[in-house]
C-alpha cells in the first residue's frame, strides 16, 4: 500500500501558491481487525473525510500526528496554527555495542557491589549476635 500524502499551503508560501506534502505510511493508518462470528480478518481505514455545509474538510487524528512533532499556537485568536514537523533519525534512541557493555559492565559491577555490602552486614550482625551471647555467658 503506498504512503498517503497529504499537501497543505503554509502562510508564507501561500503567495506563490507552494505547498508542503506530509506522507503517512499504512502502519498509521491501517489497523487490522478480526470479525469473531466469521474468523475473517479486516482492515480499517484510520483517516476518513467529512462533509458539514458544502465544505469539505479532514480531521486529522492520532493516524496523521502519530508520524509528527505536533504543535498548537493559539497566542493571537485571530490566527490559530498548528506546526508540523517531522521527527528524524538521528534523535530516535539507540545504543551502540560499546556503550551497552559499557552498561553492562556498570551494572554488574553494582551488582558486586550490593551482594559486598550484604554480605558485611549479614557478618557483622552475626558478630554482634555471638558477642551479645558471650557477654551473657561471662556474666
Amino acid at each position: 500500500m503506498p504512503d498517503l500524502k497529504f499537501s497543505f499551503k503554509t502562510n508564507e508560501e501561500e503567495k506563490s501558491g507552494d505547498v508542503t506534502t506530509y506522507n503517512i505510511t499504512p502502519n498509521s493508518f491501517l489497523y487490522p481487525d478480526t470479525d469473531y462470528r466469521t474468523n475473517i480478518t479486516t482492515c480499517h481505514l484510520g483517516v476518513i473525510g467529512q462533509r458539514w455545509n458544502d465544505m469539505d474538510h479532514w480531521v486529522l487524528g492520532s493516524a496523521f500526528m502519530e508520524n509528527f512533532y505536533v504543535t498548537y499556537d493559539a497566542t493571537s485568536p485571530e490566527q490559530l496554527r498548528v506546526g508540523l514537523s517531522y521527527s528524524t533519525e538521528e534523535h530516535k534512541f539507540s545504543l551502540t555495542n560499546v556503550e551497552m557493555i559499557i552498561g553492562l559492565v556498570l551494572v554488574g559491577i553494582l551488582v558486586v557491589l550490593l551482594t559486598v555490602a550484604s554480605i558485611c552486614c549479614f557478618c557483622r550482625a552475626r558478630k554482634e549476635t555471638r558477642l551479645a551471647r558471650a557477654k551473657t555467658f561471662f556474666d
